[in-house]
């Protein structure tokens, strides 16, 4: 009895993993985890993430979060609705999404971030975009 409490409990704490926008990836200089924005229209961006690690990793790219520049990054209110499913990307590969941008947005310097797991079911890193105008 006492094992399978324990083992529930292990079950419980790692299902909790959660982002936390403060933590850096940790992935080495030479292979690593990145993300890029190009707007293809007024209000559509291109995510493209590239997996230059050496193991698959998990994520969503339709949960990405869009950043506003200002004193600092500042995440925009979100209403778009997004299948909380998780994906996997294999060493080496690429994945895009087409995000549509309907945030109620001023013009400025936009970012996107977004969390991946990394190794894949382990731990749970924000990788941040490059930055974009966004009119």
């Amino acid at each position: 009895m006492r094992t399978i409490t324990a083992l529930t409990l292990v079950l419980l704490a790692t299902a909790c993993i959660r982002y936390d926008p403060g933590t850096r990836p940790v992935f080495s200089e030479a292979k690593q985890v990145s993300l890029t924005a190009t707007q293809q229209t007024s209000n559509v961006v291109l995510l493209r993430l590239t997996n230059g690690s050496d193991s698959p990793i998990g994520y969503n790219l339709c949960a990405s979060a869009l950043e506003r520049q200002d004193a600092t990054w500042t995440q925009m209110p979100s209403d778009i609705m997004c299948t909380m499913e998780l994906r996997t990307l294999s060493s080496g590969a690429t994945a895009t999404f087409e995000r549509e941008i309907r945030e109620a947005i001023t013009p400025g310097t936009y970012r996107f971030r977004t969390a991946v797991e990394s190794p894949l079911g382990v731990r749970s890193v924000g990788v941040v975009s490059n930055a974009i105008s966004l009119q």
